[in-house]
C-alpha cells in the first residue's frame, strides 16, 4: 500500500512518500506517524488498505470521532476525515501515481480549533446540569477505603484477612509493587507480608531475613568492607525484592567497580587490592593461586592457604609423586581395556559440577598400583596410610611364613620373586637357613626396605629414613595435601566442556596441559590471558563474539566454611 503522507503543524508542513501494509498513528516512538496529547493513545489507530480505499481500525479502550462520533472501525473514502484528540485527519486523492490517497495530519495546538471541540460556553452548561465534585470525593473515600483502611485492616488481623480473601476485598498484598522471586513465593511467605514486614510501611531488617536464613554462610569480605571505610551494608542493600524482573542478586559490574575502580588498602595498609574497572586483560588483575602451605606447630601441621600470582609460577608442595605425562601418554599406561587412559579415570566432578572428588588410594589408584608384596601370596595387599602397621604386616606375615614347616619348605623350593620387586641383597628372604624368627625379621626389614625405598610406596610418596630410630619408626611417609580449590571463586566445569575437540581429555587439555606435566608439582590452572580469549566483559561481548562476564559470574559473597550468617549477625552493630 503506497501513501503520501502530509503532516502539518500549521506553521510547518513535511510530505513524503509511505509504503508498507499498515499505516500506524500514536503516541509509541514505535509510530509510522507520531502524535502527542492527553487523548492519544501508544498504539491509537490503525489505517490499511480495503479495495480502492482505506480501512481503520482501532486497538481495545481507543476509538476516533468520525462524523462527530466515536468509532472504532470504519471503511474510509476520499473526502473523509477523523480526528484523534486535538488532530485531524483527512483522506485526500493523491497525483502520485500508484499512491492510494493522499493522508493529511494536522497537529493542533490548541484544542479550541478543532470544529468540535469542548468550549468554554458548553462547558459552563455542562456543569450548571451536573456537578462532578461529589462524585470526586466519593470516588476518593472510596479508593482510600480500598487501597488503605482495607488492607491495614488484614495487616493487624489475620482472621479478618482471610474474610477479605474470602469475599474479594483487598488486603495488604495491593501494596506489592512487583512479583516475589521464586525462592520467596512459596507458601507460608507468598501470602504472608507480615513474614519480612515485621511493622508497615517500614523496611525489611536484617532480623527478619536471618529468621530462615541463619544457617547461611556469612560474606566472606564483611570485615574488608569495613575497613577500607565503607560502612556495614544491610541484607537488602544487595538484595531487592519484588522487583521486575524478579532477581533476588544484583548482576550489573557497576555494583562492584563504583569501589573497586581504584586500589583499595586495608588491615593498616598491610594488604592492597588493585582496581577492576571489567573483565579483560586490560581491567581485571592477574589471577591469584591459593597454594596449600604447611606450617609446623609443636604438636602437628596446619596447612593454609597463600596466595601466589599466576605469573609466578610457583610449584606446588604436596607431597605426591605424579607424572601426568606419562599417565596420559597411552604408550607405557593403558586402562584394562588396552585403551589411554582419561582425565576422568582419576578426576570425577562432585555433584555441584565445581570441584572434584578427592583423589584416594581406594577410590582412585588401587585398581592399578595393587600393593601387593609376595608372588606366592597372590593378592595379598600392604596396608595403606600408616608405615608403622606395614612393618607390623610384614614381620606377622614373614613370621608365619618360616614358623609353618610347610610354608617354609615350599618356600624354599621355590625361590621366585615378583618381577616388579629389585633384587634385594645377599641375603635371600626365600633360601634363609637361619632360625624362623631371625629369618623373619631379616625378610621383613628386606620387604620394607624394598617397599620404602626402591618401589611400592616410594613409587608415589615423599619418604625420610631415620637409621636412628627403631625398625616402626624408621620411616616416615610425608603427608599429601591436594589443594581442590585454587581460586577462591566460582567455576562450573560441567558448562566448560564445550569445544571442537572430540574426546573429553582433549576439552580439558585445552586449559590444563597436563599431557606436557612431567612432575606433580607443576600448577596445572589457567591464568587471566586463557579466560580472556573467550570471555570478556558484557559492554564489549557481543562485538567480539564472546561470552559476557559479569563480576557475581565468579565472585561470590556467601562462601562456604564462613561462620553461620546468624552467628556473625550477633557480632554486628546495626540492625
Amino acid at each position: 500500500m503506497k501513501l503520501v503522507l502530509e503532516v502539518s503543524t500549521g506553521e510547518e508542513t513535511t510530505v513524503r512518500e509511505w509504503d508498507g501494509k499498515v499505516l500506524r498513528l500514536g503516541r509509541s516512538p514505535e509510530s509510522d506517524v507520531q502524535l502527542f496529547g492527553p487523548g492519544v493513545a501508544e498504539h491509537h489507530v490503525r489505517l490499511l488498505e480495503d479495495g480502492d480505499g482505506l480501512r481503520l481500525e482501532c486497538p481495545m479502550n481507543t476509538s476516533v470521532r468520525l462524523n462527530d462520533e466515536p468509532v472504532r472501525k470504519a471503511k474510509l473514502e476520499i473526502g473523509n476525515s477523523f480526528y484523534i484528540d486535538s488532530h485531524k485527519i483527512m483522506i485526500r486523492p493523491s497525483d502520485e501515481q500508484g499512491a492510494v490517497a493522499n493522508v493529511r495530519v494536522l497537529q493542533y495546538d490548541d484544542v479550541t480549533k478543532i470544529p468540535t471541540a469542548a468550549t468554554s460556553e458548553n462547558i459552563a452548561v455542562r456543569s450548571a446540569k451536573s456537578s462532578k465534585r461529589k462524585w470526586s470525593y466519593g470516588l476518593l473515600a472510596l479508593g482510600l477505603l480500598l487501597s488503605l483502611a482495607f488492607p491495614l485492616m488484614s495487616t493487624f488481623d489475620a482472621e479478618t484477612k482471610l474474610v477479605f480473601e474470602e469475599y474479594g476485598l483487598p488486603t495488604d498484598t495491593i501494596w506489592s509493587s512487583g512479583d516475589l522471586a521464586s525462592a520467596h513465593n512459596i507458601p507460608g511467605i507468598a501470602n504472608e507480608c507480615k513474614v519480612c514486614h515485621q511493622s508497615p510501611f517500614v523496611s525489611v531488617r536484617d532480623s527478619d531475613c536471618l529468621t530462615c536464613h541463619q544457617e547461611l554462610p556469612a560474606h566472606g569480605n564483611n570485615d574488608i568492607h569495613k575497613q577500607v571505610g565503607e560502612s556495614q551494608r544491610q541484607c537488602l542493600s544487595c538484595h531487592k525484592e519484588h522487583n521486575e524482573p524478579s532477581t533476588l542478586v544484583h548482576t550489573d559490574n557497576a555494583f562492584c567497580t563504583d569501589c573497586h575502580a581504584d586500589t583499595l588498602n586495608w588491615d593498616d595498609n598491610k594488604k592492597t587490592l588493585p582496581p577492576v574497572l571489567g573483565f579483560s586483560a586490560a581491567e581485571h588483575p592477574e589471577f591469584k593461586l591459593q597454594y596449600l602451605t604447611p606450617h609446623s606447630t609443636a604438636d602437628t601441621i596446619d596447612w593454609q592457604n597463600i596466595a601466589h600470582s599466576t605469573t609466578a609460577k610457583t610449584p606446588e608442595m604436596s607431597n605426591l609423586k605424579f607424572p601426568h605425562d606419562l599417565h596420559l601418554g597411552g604408550d607405557k599406561v593403558q586402562r584394562s581395556d588396552g585403551q589411554a587412559m582419561e582425565c576422568s579415570d582419576c578426576h570425577s566432578l562432585d555433584k555441584n559440577g565445581e570441584h572434584f572428588e578427592p583423589i584416594t588410594m581406594d577410590t582412585t589408584c588401587r585398581s592399578c598400583h595393587a600393593l601387593e608384596f609376595d608372588i606366592q601370596a597372590k593378592g595379598r595387599e600392604l596396608h595403606h596410610g600408616e608405615p608403622e602397621l606395614v612393618l607390623q604386616q610384614l614381620t606377622e606375615y614373614f613370621a608365619l611364613q618360616y614358623t609353618d614347616p610347610a610354608l617354609r619348605a615350599e618356600r624354599e623350593q621355590d625361590g621366585r620373586r615378583m618381577p616388579s620387586i629389585a633384587s634385594l641383597s645377599a641375603m635371600d628372604r626365600d633360601t634363609c637357613k637361619e632360625d624362623a624368627i631371625d629369618c623373619a625379621r631379616q625378610a621383613a626389614l628386606l620387604e620394607a626396605e624394598t617397599q620404602f625405598e626402591r618401589t611400592g610406596c616410594a613409587v608415589c610418596h615423599v619418604i625420610i629414613k631415620d637409621e636412628s630410630k627403631p625398625l616402626h619408626q624408621r620411616w616416615h611417609v610425608e603427608p599429601i595435601q591436594l589443594q581442590d580449590n585454587w581460586y577462591n571463586t566460582r567455576f562450573d566445569h560441567t558448562v566448560h566442556m564445550v569445544g571442537d575437540q572430540k574426546t573429553e581429555t582433549g576439552m580439558c587439555l585445552t586449559c590444563h596441559q597436563a599431557d606436557n606435566s612431567a612432575q606433580s608439582s607443576d600448577v596445572l590452572i589457567p591464568d587471566l590471558g586463557k579466560c580472556v580469549t573467550c570471555h570478556t566483559d558484557a559492554r564489549v561481548a557481543a562485538t567480539k563474539k564472546q561470552v559476557s562476564s559479569s563480576c557475581i559470574d565468579c565472585h561470590s559473597f556467601h562462601i562456604p566454611g564462613k561462620p553461620k550468617m546468624l552467628d556473625a549477625y550477633l557480632g554486628r552493630i546495626h540492625d
